[in-house]
């Protein structure tokens, strides 16, 4: 899931490590940033992505969830993931088939998607995975439709939120809810070991 998902890295700029730090500050008097990773030269045989840390972000991650309101079955110890998409659903097939391994951390308990009859509903509902459509169009404004899209999210007690072809953009009071809490996305941020 973490190679598919790229947990809300935003952009990625790669500095010489002596200056990483100096960077780091500099861009912080502006910006939230972290330092998420390293480059290293590529091994023979090796992945071109490791991700390390994924584990003991996630778990970090449901600390502050207490109660769960979702019906249907949880795995425990796995993070509730709710993933949001608007046609086809390919990246949310490999999301789908990556959860399903006894390797992951993660359970997709929810898919949203902003447009009825699109196929990645389909691929969520033969998963087993409950879908629901809200669509945009029935809204006046983003910030109504990001509401409704929140109701639902709480609804099934979602920790982690996926955009996996969503092709809306989400108005700043719904970014900031989900990515303010230290519950979720800054951690996964710092999970991510990038090699190149």
């Amino acid at each position: 899931m973490a190679r598919t998902f790229n947990c809300g890295v935003g952009a990625v700029l790669v500095v010489q490590k002596e200056m990483a730090q100096q960077v780091l500050r500099d861009i912080q008097a502006h910006e939230t940033a972290w330092l998420i990773g390293k480059v290293v030269s590529l091994q023979k045989g090796s992945e071109n992505v490791q991700v390390l840390n994924l584990h003991r972000a996630l778990q970090a991650n449901r600390s502050l969830c207490v109660h769960s309101h979702i019906q249907g079955k949880v795995q425990p110890g796995k993070v509730k993931v709710a993933v949001l998409i608007s046609g086809t659903g390919t990246n949310l097939e490999a999301l789908i088939n990556s959860t399903k391994k006894d390797t992951s951390y993660a359970q997709i308990v929810l898919v949203i998607s902003n447009k009825a009859g699109v196929e990645g509903l389909r691929k969520a509902e033969r998963a087993g995975i409950p879908t629901r459509v809200i669509e945009n169009t029935r809204y006046s404004s983003r910030t109504e439709f990001d509401s409704a899209v929140d109701k639902v999210l709480e609804e099934f007690s979602v920790e982690l939120i996926c955009l996996a072809g969503f092709m809306r953009i989400l108005s700043g009071p719904f970014v900031k809810k989900w990515e303010g809490n230290p519950e979720h996305t800054e951690q996964l941020l710092l999970a991510l070991l990038w090699v190149t």
